[in-house]
This record gives structure tokens, sequence and C-alpha cells, in this order.
């Protein structure tokens, strides 16, 4: 029997490993299932220089690699989950409100103390997270996917709206595990059922979808993960 390789996702957050890593490595237990939390979205950061969000990439990447002395041969595939975080929205959902703290989100509008700071932050991160939907391969020239959750994992998971605190979200993403660790089949069902699957059955369309000029799907709850997860059982059988 051939070795399993890595299939590793890189996360903005420890919630999204904590509520992820458990049931897919039973799901996909062909694989090596790991996860790598960054800490930060990088979709919103400007480009300096060479310093582009593809070249970053490259660099968890590799960092990964070798701390887990790593070869390009040893992973099957990068998986990037990320917010969408209404990046694709009109400008007319954007409001502003002196009185509000941060990007006040949702399913129809994006609020902040400076409408300003929300069309510069859309349209950096609405691009960077197209160029990584088309990124195709990474660092060594493994290859590389990206995938998204709208507006944020615990809207998808939980259909939960509001913002959570860090606190609330690892207290959602441990009884999401208790949910499905040891019911891999209940969370396919779950994760492929609209919502909170988008309407799409691949790859590309699915990015067609959520960025469509116009729309609001970018605040509205809805993931690609499905096809991720379809894509790779259909190589099991």
């Amino acid at each position: 029997m051939a070795a399993r390789k890595v299939l590793l996702f890189i996360v903005e957050g420890q919630s999204d490993a904590a509520a992820l890593e458990g049931v897919l490595s039973k799901l996909l237990s062909n694989e090596k299932i790991r996860f790598h939390v960054v800490g930060a979205d990088i979709t919103t950061k400007e480009r300096r220089g060479s310093i582009s969000v593809k070249t970053l990439v490259n660099d968890l990447v590799k960092k990964f690699m070798t701390s887990y002395r790593l070869q390009a041969q040893d992973l099957l595939q990068v998986v990037h989950l990320m917010d969408t975080d209404g990046a694709f929205v009109p400008e007319s959902a954007i409001m502003e409100d002196p009185t509000v703290s941060g990007f006040v989100y949702t399913t129809t509008t994006i609020t902040a103390p400076n409408e300003e700071d929300v069309k510069k932050r859309n349209a950096t991160k609405s691009s960077n997270m197209l160029l990584l939907a088309h990124m195709g391969a990474t660092y060594k020239k493994i290859p590389y996917e990206a995938y998204y959750c709208s507006r944020n994992l615990e809207h998808v998971l939980y259909d939960i709206e509001k913002d959570c605190s860090t606190r609330e979200k690892l207290k959602l993403s441990d009884q999401f595990d208790d949910q499905y660790h040891d019911s891999p089949a209940d969370f396919l069902s779950f994760i492929t059922t609209v919502p909170p699957a988008v309407p799409a059955c691949e790859y590309g369309e699915s990015w067609d979808y959520i960025s469509k000029p116009g729309e609001l799907r970018s605040l509205e709850r809805g993931c690609n993960l499905h096809i991720l997860l379809n894509k790779i059982l259909s190589r099991y059988s």
C-alpha cells in the first residue's frame, strides 16, 4: 500500500482547525490531514514591492515543509480556506456610521465608521482572493487550490451572523467537532447541502458564483468546500 500523502490546509484561525481537522481526518482517511494556522488574514495585505499574496502563500508552505522535513512529493495538495468577509459586494452595500466599532456585517450590508476603509479593504481582499483562486500551484509546484467560507466559518458551520469572540469561536468549534468527529458521513451530508454549500459543482464555477459583480453573495451563507471533498472522495471509489 502506498504511503499516505499530506493534504495541507492553510487556515486563518485556530477555530478553523479545531472544527474541521478531526472530521476531515476521518472522512479523508487515505490522506494525512494537517492544518497550518496563519493567525492573520493574508488576503487583506497590500502588495509591497515583490511581496505579493502568492509569495506569502509560497513562504507559508515552505515554512511548513521545513518544520516537518517534508519533500514536495510528500504532499498531495495545499488547500487554502479563506473567509470572504463580504469582499465582493458592490459599493452600494457599504454603509458609514461613526458610532460603530470596526466593520459590522449583515447578509446585505457592511457598516463601518469610514466607508472608504471598507472599499479599500474590499478592493485589496477581492483581488488577492481571485489571484489565489487561479494560482494552481505553490512552492515546488505543489498543487494548490483556494476555497472559501462566506461570510466566515461561524456563518457557514453554525449559521451565526454576528461576530464571535475568540473564546466563542473555539467553544463552537469544539461543539462541532463533538458532533461530527465520529460521524464523517453526516458531516459530508451537511457540507454538501445548499446552504451551506453554494450551488456550484465545479471549482471555477464556485468562484464565479461568489464574485459575481453587483451581488451580495460574499455576505450570504455559502461555502465551496464540498467541491474539494467530492473530488478527493471520487478518487477512492
